[in-house]
């Protein structure tokens, strides 16, 4: 098995958890549980660490994996991203960071999902073992996108992305903005910064299937994330046409000059 014994005293200094904590020790803390967690372990971590080392070791379960540092995302927005693989296989972890928000996201090389989660304590996070076979996934009958209009003018034009109608000779990037509601907040972590830490992941985990796809000429760039008044209905097909009609919307999209929102 390529993940080394996980044990309950950290001896390696390069182990990103000082000491495991105990149910009752994490009580009464903000957290969202995700719907699809196994299973949750608490930890007291040391994330300087990810600074010190190009080796950091992080805990899957009863088990550990060791990640090499590769590189770093910095988003025009603020956020930033810390990403490294496995030493001795197919997983990564991801830990990104906004305004003092943490959070983070591996794969270990048996495909086992772990979540990270602050626990409003500087040092104090929940990690949760996540079922991926349960992530919900929308309707195949129902569309989860916005169509372009041909011919719609934009005042977004971003010299950064390349014409599609000419050869891409130079580096492509694509300006995202995201909002999300208050139920979207609370899902996301339960504070703008948290949730703006786990898009920056998201975006880390596209920019870096591309890079590793051989795509490195194209890109996503975090310019705003913030939360939006917006009430959903049933149908999030006519949530994103309602939603991409906002004139407020819109003129934020044009304030942060996003490609995308």
């Amino acid at each position: 098995m390529a993940l080394g014994f996980f044990s309950h005293t950290w001896a390696q200094s390069n182990h990103l958890v000082k000491q495991n904590l105990g149910s009752s020790q994490a009580a009464n803390r903000s957290m969202f549980r995700h719907p699809n967690a196994v299973s949750i372990r608490y930890y007291q971590l040391d994330l300087n660490k990810l600074d010190q080392y190009q080796q950091v070791i992080v805990p899957c379960e009863n088990e550990t994996m060791t990640l090499q540092f590769e590189r770093s995302f910095d988003y025009s927005n603020g956020a930033s991203s810390w990403y490294g693989k496995s030493i001795t296989g197919s997983g990564y972890g991801i830990f990104s960071f906004y305004q003092g928000a943490v959070s983070g996201k591996w794969v270990n090389d048996l495909n086992q999902s772990f979540m990270l989660q602050s626990l409003n304590q500087a040092d104090f996070f929940a990690v949760s073992l996540i079922n991926n076979e349960g992530m919900q996934e929308s309707d195949m009958q129902m569309a989860d996108y916005i169509e372009t209009a041909a011919g719609k003018p934009t005042k977004r034009a971003n010299a950064n992305v390349c014409d599609l109608a000419n050869a891409c000779t130079t580096p492509s990037v694509v300006d995202l903005m995201v909002l999300g509601n208050a139920d979207a907040i609370t899902d996301g972590g339960g504070s703008v910064g948290a949730f703006t830490t786990n898009v920056a992941s998201a975006i880390t985990e596209m920019n870096t299937s591309l890079i590793n796809g051989g795509l490195p000429s194209l890109s996503f760039n975090l310019v705003h994330c913030d939360l939006y008044a917006f009430s959903t209905t049933a149908s999030s097909s006519n949530d994103l046409g309602t939603f991409a009609s906002d004139a407020a919307v819109q003129a934020l999209r044009n304030t942060h000059k996003a490609d995308l929102g």
